[in-house]
């Protein structure tokens, strides 16, 4: 199914115990559990290939695999591996390409179904990234819940930023751009009753404590890597009655910084 996906409280990355190849000091792979964006508050390797692994001690369902935020290169190579309670592999994607997108810096990974296990594995290799080291601020591995509806047509990706522009007297225009975060606006036109309070409104709350958001517009699209968005959501429309069994709902999902 091509529906859109959301991910929240069920990322694994936050709830699991944490092990890794190399680290950085002061920047141990336990910051991907926290929810900042900064690199300066990330995980950071010695060198440009390393592992981490997510052991949740009991099985539980793995299918979208996501670093943002990371200085991984659209040469790196990446590797999935899950395996359950009983030390069996249920899942590897072998040695593949991490998929980043210049100037979007995220590697994304979303599987045809669920998988059960209980510890997930990622390797990666980035032998020609000119920083020297692999930085990941962000990470997502666990569950996608996919609405029985996509979202309606209109729906607008772009992004916010902050600045400020300075003209000379001679008319020159100088930018200075702080900082852009893609951004998504998106609308839900036929969700039903089911989904309002497990999807809508977990969604809802989880945000408002300042957790963040995975959204998945297309799992299965080309555009995956450049497309999907872990940070922030905000609600710009609440659940409304459009009959006695749908309801119309609007959210911008924007990048963390």
């Amino acid at each position: 199914m091509s529906n859109a996906g959301f991910g929240w409280d069920r990322n694994w990355v936050r709830h699991g115990r944490l092990t890794a190849g190399s680290q950085v000091n002061g920047l141990g792979v336990g910051n991907l559990q926290n929810d900042h964006g900064s690199p300066s508050m990330g995980w950071q390797t010695v060198g440009t290939g390393s592992w981490f692994e997510i052991d949740m001690g009991v099985d539980v369902p793995w299918r979208a695999f996501v670093l943002a935020r990371t200085n991984l290169t659209p040469l790196a190579a990446i590797r999935w591996q899950v395996s359950n309670s009983a030390g069996a592999l249920v899942y590897d994607s072998g040695e593949i390409p991490a998929g980043v997108v210049p100037g979007i810096g995220q590697s994304v990974h979303i599987l045809g179904g669920e998988v059960a296990g209980s510890i997930c594995r990622c390797y990666f290799g980035d032998p020609s990234n000119p920083d020297g080291f692999v930085n990941i601020a962000l990470a997502y591995a666990g569950p996608l819940t996919q609405t029985k509806r996509n979202f309606s047509y209109g729906a607008s990706v772009g992004r916010t930023q902050a600045g400020a522009d300075v003209r000379s007297r001679g008319g020159a225009l100088f930018r200075n751009l702080h900082w852009a975060a893609r951004r998504w606006d998106v609308q839900f036109a036929a969700l039903t009753d089911a989904e309002v309070w497990p999807l809508v409104m977990a969604l809802d709350l989880h945000a408002r404590r300042g957790g963040n958001v995975l959204f998945v517009p297309r799992p299965n699209h080309p555009d995956v890597a450049r497309e999907t968005i872990y940070g922030t959501l905000t609600t710009t429309s609440d659940p409304t009655l459009t009959d006695y069994s749908r309801r119309d709902w609007r959210a911008t999902i924007e990048e963390r910084l």
